[in-house]
């Protein structure tokens, strides 16, 4: 019996091949998410995992102002710490022949010999420093590769005011720039940005600094790496004396945390969207089982009349669902692994790995069959197993009759009544078929929330970018500057070539605290009423410095637990390092970083200055001669930390994270797509097949296929418009839980969606019902329905 209950599952797929191949697509971008998704997340986190172990990265960080080496022993012998490796760290200019431009970077001293150190280089080409000379330099690989920088080359660097030439032994990488930003940027530029490793004791020659440090790296023991904050406290208080800038842990080290941030949004979609589409998958499935055994009926009953027991005709037509499971997942597996390639390829853009391959993941694969098949499985059961239930005599009876009645539609007579009879037949059908209208309208919720999400998501990230460099930021260039200079820079600034206009900035750098919560940050003094830096809301309104107290952004308000009206205090991390207390004088919703202004003299004020500046901000349109000898000017700038061009940067962010998302969601429309297509399809060929008598009554009385197609099309319109209108809040709901993910101390991405995404959601969707329209269409036209007339006895 069972050879010939396989045989007839093998005709009934093939007869019903139109359905279960909607049903396979949608499982099969169910599967590819989770694989392609879970992939990418295993592709990011071994590389990570293994960049990390090979490079000894470090658990903490201290930067101070000079510290000598003596110390070294102390902090060594402290319970829970492993190893402690000291540094000399320092922001360089970096002058390279034929750039006008000054290029920022920073300079990093390693031992003259190679030995394993805390936040060691991978050497990529070259090597490491020889006992030649004693000028030598290790680039970064993203700096190299776009300036053209070679092993055996030479460059120019600009270190504690000395222009000195370099020669490059070789090109590494280190696992403390995964992600390398310029300081004060959120988005990599290789082209403008390096790290530059060069020997120890030259380093100490260069920035005065023989016999003693500025940066402090070490390991933790297992033990204190469960609450790293006592022993870094104590190793904080034993180097106060020397003036200590800034100390954080991994968790917080600025490429790390981009990093662990975007391995945790990853994390949630591939949990998030296979279930989204597999619960979609088993919703369709339930319905088509729901009409396979309702066709098979007399079948049915006729096999449990011969003793086919009721666990061989489950198994029967669960096997009929698990095949669908079975190369859905298939199909899905080989999707997810190219997906996976694409989105490592992505994020090979952002982040620099030794090496980041797209791997095989069986156990990933493994887990993603077994989900399809439970969800497929679900689906059939729950289907078929009200058909099982039945006795063999009443199974070989045909199904009564659908009850008629009237639906609610019918009692308002005055509407009814001016209705088109085809619409009332819509009417009848959508409200006769409640199961399958539901599965239609959440499906087409589900499809809809999926596009809408994914335009969402690119109106946050370009309204993120573009309310940074249009509502905040006015200005063509910013001189960051090494140490707080007086009014005459910000007077030399003002007579660059080319120059219209110039503001001075104070950034304090400190440490907030507020009873039990802290937080490391940084305060920014404007002049009142400026016109290059302005703070605004989210909705773009400026927001007026207060002449005392703080304006401070909505995020770090929250995580130090303050309101308007609360005071908090904050220790500069430079400087004359007393604790004040000041006022919160307003709160505003940001983008980018956790920021805190104040006024400028207000802030110069606090911190015992008179009007110590280091941030310029210069607003000017120079001619191509003019903008030559200004970047040759500003090279020269002794006190230069790093030099911003502002369009530039806009430009990058364009290019990366608009760039990227709109890849994004063009692929979750073709993927939205498919959950449309399938719905809909599936609905009007289940639709097509029980009313075949309907449909042939209407070409005898002389309708055309285009006209009865029309009546399918209303239904089809009228189920799924509806559903794609519930779904715009569903895909609201999800851009604003995406907005809670990707939030850090870098930049917070709002939840900010433009009317084209109601529009495009609405169009896209009207697209996919008229595609499944053309193919339902050509089903009707082909249709034998003369066959359909005959009368069976």
């Amino acid at each position: 019996m069972s050879s010939v209950l396989n045989k007839k599952l093998r005709r009934d797929i093939l007869k019903s091949k139109g359905m279960l191949l909607a049903v396979i697509a949608i499982i099969a971008v169910g599967v590819s998410f989770l694989v392609g998704m879970a992939g990418t997340f295993n592709n990011l986190t071994n590389a990570k995992t293994s960049y990390y172990s090979k490079c000894n990265m470090a658990a903490f960080w201290i930067d101070l102002k000079k510290a000598p080496n003596s110390t070294i022993e102390k902090i060594s012998s402290l319970d829970g710490i492993s190893a402690v490796h000291k540094r000399i760290l320092f922001p360089v200019v970096v002058d390279i022949k034929g750039v006008d431009a000054p290029l920022s970077g920073t300079v990093i001293s390693m031992p003259s010999t190679r030995t394993k150190v805390i936040n060691d280089v991978v050497m990529l080409k070259g090597s490491y420093f020889t006992e030649d000379k004693k000028n030598e330099v290790i680039v970064s690989k993203e700096f190299a590769a776009k300036r053209n920088i070679t092993p055996g080359s030479f460059i120019h660097l600009i270190m504690n005011g000395q222009r000195k030439k370099l020669f490059v032994v070789g090109i590494g990488i280190s696992s403390e720039y995964v992600y390398m930003v310029p300081p004060g940027s959120i988005v990599p530029n290789p082209t403008e940005y390096g790290v530059f490793w060069i020997k120890q004791n030259y380093a100490e020659d260069i920035f005065g600094f023989n016999g003693a440090y500025n940066n402090l790296i070490g390991l933790l023991s297992p033990q204190a790496q469960e609450d790293p904050r006592l022993i870094i406290e104590e190793i904080t208080n034993k180097l106060k004396p020397y003036g200590v800038f800034t100390s954080y842990i991994l968790k917080n080290q600025p490429s790390n945390m981009e990093l662990t941030s975007e391995l945790e949004g990853l994390q949630i979609f591939s949990i998030l969207l296979p279930i989204l589409f597999l619960g979609v998958a088993a919703l369709i499935l339930n319905v088509v089982m729901l009409r396979t055994t309702e066709q098979q009926r007399v079948v049915i009953g006729t096999l449990k009349a011969l003793g086919v027991s009721n666990q061989d005709i489950l198994w029967f037509f669960v096997k009929y669902s698990l095949l669908i499971g079975i190369t859905g997942s298939l199909v899905g597996c080989l999707l997810g692994y190219w997906l996976a390639g694409l989105m490592t390829n992505m994020y090979q853009q952002f982040y620099t790995f030794p090496e980041l391959n797209n791997l095989f993941y069986p156990s990933t694969m493994l887990v993603a069959l077994f989900i399809s098949l439970i969800f497929a499985a679900f689906g059939s059961i729950r289907g078929v197993r009200a058909m099982v239930k039945l006795s063999p005599a009443e199974a070989m009876h045909p199904p009564p009759p659908q009850t008629g009645g009237k639906i609610f539609f019918e009692k308002w007579t005055w509407l009814w009544s001016k209705l088109d009879f085809r619409w009332q037949i819509v009417f009848r059908g959508i409200f006769r078929n409640k199961g399958r209208t539901m599965i239609g309208l959440l499906c087409a919720a589900m499809g809809a929330a999926l596009v809408f999400m994914a335009l969402a998501m690119a109106n946050s990230i370009s309204y993120m970018v573009f309310f940074q460099f249009n509502n905040v930021i006015h200005s063509d260039y910013t001189l960051n500057i090494r140490d707080e200079v007086d009014y005459g820079a910000l007077y030399e600034a003002k007579r660059l070539p080319g120059i219209t206009y110039a503001e001075p900035a104070l950034l304090v750098p400190c440490n907030f605290k507020n009873g039990p919560y802290h937080k490391k940050g940084a305060i920014t003094g404007l002049i009142k009423k400026p016109k290059l830096v302005t703070p605004c809301n989210i909705k773009g309104q400026q927001i007026k410095i207060p002449s005392t107290g703080l304006l401070m952004t909505k995020r770090l308000a929250k995580l130090l637990h303050l309101d308007i009206g609360d005071t908090v205090d904050f220790t500069p991390v430079k400087g004359l390092r007393q604790t004040h207390k000041v006022p919160i004088s307003n709160i505003i919703n940001s983008t980018f970083g956790l920021s805190v202004f104040a006024d400028f003299k207000y802030l110069n004020h606090l911190i015992s200055e008179e009007s110590a500046i280091s941030k310029i901000q210069l607003r000017g349109k120079p001619t191509p001669l003019q903008n030559k000898t200004l970047l040759s000017r500003i090279k020269k700038y002794p006190k230069l930390a790093s030099f911003t061009e502002i369009k530039t940067d806009e430009k990058l962010m364009q290019a990366t994270f608009v760039k990227n998302m709109n890849t994004m969601v063009y692929m979750m429309i073709i993927f939205a797509a498919i959950i449309f297509l399938g719905s809909i399809l599936n609905s009007s060929l289940i639709s097509i097949s029980e009313r075949q008598m309907e449909i042939a009554t209407f070409r005898v009385l002389g309708y055309s296929p285009i006209e009865i197609g029309k009546i399918f099309l209303r239904e089809t319109l009228m189920i799924n418009l509806i559903g794609s209108v519930l779904g715009i809040p569903i895909g609201y709901f999800l851009n604003y839980g995406t907005s809670l993910v990707y939030q850090n101390d870098m930049f917070s991405m709002p939840c900010y969606v433009e009317f084209s995404s109601y529009f495009w959601t609405m169009i896209l969707a009207l697209a996919f019902i008229f595609i499944a329209y053309f193919i339902t269409q050509r089903t009707i036209s082909k249709m034998a329905w003369l066959e359909s007339l005959n009368v069976k006895v």
